[in-house]
């Protein structure tokens, strides 16, 4: 598995909230902090089909995590289960589909329908969270 990547020198993460082992840690959870005089034990992995961080163990506030990148938050994560809606006039059709790749907001992203068809998702409605 990929480690994380280092951030600049003098910055290093440090828990804003507690997280359960295996959660997704993204930036708004981590604050910077004062690095530690010793090493410290990597608690965080990347995982690179999701592009996100994730929780070795349950991490609790204040835990000092060293020097660290953790991505941002994307609106959807690969491997998330989303409900794409066509509408056209008044009739409205949903299906379940898997994400097969990160994305924000604004952009498309590519979803597996029941059937193991791939298509290309519209981008994300203003609507659309977590």
């Amino acid at each position: 598995m990929i480690l994380l990547m280092l951030a600049a020198a003098g910055d290093c993460g440090v828990m804003r909230v507690p997280v359960a082992a295996g959660a997704v840690v993204a930036a708004e959870d981590v604050e910077r902090g004062a690095c530690p005089d010793r090493p410290v034990p990597a608690k965080l992995r990347y995982d690179a089909r999701r592009l996100l961080a994730v929780a070795r163990a349950a991490l609790v506030r204040g835990e000092e995590l060293g020097r660290v990148y953790v991505p941002p938050r994307t609106a959807v994560s690969a491997g998330d289960r989303i409900t794409m809606v066509s509408r056209i006039g008044h009739v409205a059709v949903s299906r379940e589909m898997t994400a097969l790749q990160s994305a924000d907001a604004n952009q498309r992203f590519f979803v597996r329908d029941g059937d193991g068809r791939v298509v290309l998702a519209p981008r994300l409605s203003s609507g659309a969270r977590r």
